[in-house]
């Protein structure tokens, strides 16, 4: 059962169209055509994946910087934290 979020068209020559006026993620999945006669049956397929806005590849950049200096007394605890921006996610090693 289609929702009103799809149409369907049928034009010249046997042409038909499938609408979607607003692709959502829930609309992702595998769409399939079926078209039959009194002589058989044919059927085709298609997976749809709906981009969810993700940015496109880029360039890892720190966004706050590492302290030039650290000054730690001995057996005290120590914790230095890197923030980096980038797509897909990074991998740091220190």
């Amino acid at each position: 059962m289609l929702s009103e979020n799809y149409s369907i068209y049928r034009e010249a020559n046997d042409f038909y169209t499938l609408e979607m006026s607003k692709a959502t993620a829930e609309c992702a999945g595998t769409y399939s055509a079926v078209a039959s006669n009194p002589s058989g049956t044919v059927s085709c397929k298609c997976e749809l994946t709906v981009d969810k806005g993700v940015p496109s590849y880029e360039i890892p950049k720190f966004i706050d910087q590492l302290a030039q200096v650290y000054a730690v007394s001995e057996n005290s605890q120590l914790r230095i934290r890197a923030k980096v921006h980038a797509y897909p996610a990074v991998r740091i090693t220190w």
